[in-house]
């Protein structure tokens, strides 16, 4: 795959699909630890947008409050940048984010699916709370695993993530998030793992 100007947070993105999953902790990296908020600054202020989990975000400034400036990388179908994709017609989403977010969004390439659309390859500077990050991805996955399990298996056999591809697995966990009692922040930990752990 040829980027123009590719970013650390997107050779991180091609390494774990290389690997074929998740990988470790990488220096300069942190993980959402849940669906959390992002904002603009330090302190004070609302939210501008929010962050799955699971996303890498590369630090930018570490700080000594209780937010540290990210930058959250993926892709924006052309005319729909308030979502942030983890690749062109891949959807699993990263991050959606408030027009004061993407104000701030920096352009790094673009590139055209099978289909003829246009897609954006940015990259956002936001701030996360240190509450709403991990060290290391595997750690989120552990939560989400613990979760599925223990949920899904009370009414059916558990589904491998492999049998489905990620753009399948929304769709079937929607219709699932009722009968396992899946709450927002819930719901949103077992869809973001069974996707990055689809079928390739």
């Amino acid at each position: 795959m040829m980027l123009k100007k590719t970013g650390t947070a997107a050779l991180f993105a091609m390494a774990i699909t290389l690997l074929g999953g998740p990988v470790a902790h990488a220096a300069g990296f942190v993980y959402a630890n849940a669906l959390a908020p992002l904002y603009a600054g330090p302190s004070g202020g609302g939210s501008v947008g929010s962050v799955t989990p699971g996303t890498p975000l590369a630090v930018v400034a570490p700080g000594s409050g209780v937010r540290e400036q990210v930058l959250v990388e993926g892709w924006s179908r052309k005319g729909s940048d308030a979502v942030v994709l983890q690749a062109p017609g891949l959807n699993i989403v990263l991050a959606k984010l408030t027009p004061a977010a993407r104000a701030h969004r920096k352009l790094l390439g673009q590139r055209r699916d099978r289909a003829g659309a246009t897609w954006e390859h940015v990259e956002v500077p936001v701030w996360v709370a240190r509450r709403d990050v991990a060290a290391s991805v595997n750690t989120v996955w552990a939560a989400a695993y613990k979760l599925y399990s223990a949920r899904c298996k009370a009414c059916h056999a558990l589904r491998a993530p492999g049998t489905r591809t990620a753009n399948e697995w929304p769709r079937i966990l929607n219709v699932m998030e009722k009968n396992a009692g899946f709450n927002v922040q819930q719901a949103a930990l077992v869809t973001k793992y069974m996707q990055e752990h689809a079928k390739k």
